[in-house]
């Protein structure tokens, strides 16, 4: 990132008032009994009867293997799949109820994907404005926001450029500042730095956690990257659809400890499974330690 294009986050003229207050009465989000199952030859239980609550304001990682639940989950919170069983509730909305999903995600909820979904021929400025061709916006309105977000993800002098002039960095830059173009009060990123360098991705988390303190933007990450995790408040880690633990990280240190035990050798650990013969020493001492948290 040059000099000219450091991140400052500035509250925009328009933007809601950040969160107050972690004990909002309202999660931002929360889920009851939430399964999904695919069915086929061999139906699988994608989800099995997830409960969780989010408040305002947290930055929530969700953690966990392959073929864990962790994208099932974000589409279920997002209303881009729909539920075998349970509800998803956002802001106290059922989804269920909700007749235009639509509109309502236009409204509600950013997304941010792995790939950045930027369309190759409109410039970046525009692709910030796709969003807000859903609301009531005037063009002048649009393109003012549009320029606005931009200069907050540290992109003011590159507004007329096309996304194959960006580097992969700048190309997330933009999809977050797109996800935050109708001032949702909750955004979703699918392994936003998958596709990242260390150093890009490092530039990426400094963005978000800076969004989500100023703005009060509730943020759900899912990522298999421990630096992600470590630097959310809150891990939740999937395993088989079902919720393994919940945890509140004051110390990034027992962030690794979690990701550790939520990996195939945390779990070999646990279950007593062989384990590479240098741990054989430590092996007891490792599997009591990830029982006790």
């Amino acid at each position: 990132m040059s000099r000219h294009d450091r991140i400052a986050i500035e509250p925009l003229a328009d933007a809601a008032a950040p969160a107050t207050s972690r004990e909002a009465a309202t999660p931002a989000i929360e889920t009851r009994s939430l399964t999904k199952i695919y069915d086929g030859g061999d139906p699988i239980r994608a989800l099995d009867g997830v409960d969780l609550s989010i408040r305002p304001g947290e930055f929530v990682a969700i953690a966990g293997p392959s073929g864990s639940g962790k994208s099932t989950l974000l589409h279920m919170l997002g209303a881009l799949d729909r539920p075998t069983g349970g509800e998803v509730l956002v802001e106290g909305t059922p989804l269920s109820s909700v007749h235009d999903l639509d509109r309502f995600r236009s409204r509600t909820v950013g997304f941010v994907f792995q790939t950045h979904n930027l369309i190759p021929t409109l410039t970046i400025r525009e692709n910030v404005e796709v969003p807000m061709q859903e609301v009531e916006r005037s063009a002048r309105t649009r393109h003012e926001r549009a320029s606005s977000l931009l200069a907050l993800v540290g992109l003011a002098g590159r507004a007329d450029a096309l996304p194959s002039q960006l580097s992969g960095g700048q190309r997330q830059r933009v999809a977050i500042a797109r996800a935050l173009a109708n001032e949702p009060s909750v955004v979703l990123a699918d392994e936003p730095t998958g596709n990242l360098d260390s150093r890009t991705t490092d530039e990426v988390l400094t963005l978000l956690t800076e969004l989500n303190r100023s703005r009060g933007v509730t943020l759900i990450v899912v990522t298999h990257n421990a630096q992600v995790a470590r630097t959310a408040g809150r891990v939740i880690t999937l395993r088989d659809g079902r919720i393994q633990s919940d945890v509140i990280v004051d110390d990034p240190l027992k962030s690794d400890l979690y990701a550790w035990r939520a990996s195939q050798l945390g779990q070999a650990v646990l279950a007593g499974a062989p384990v590479p013969d240098v741990l054989a020493p430590v092996v007891d001492a490792l599997r009591e330690a990830f029982r006790r948290i």
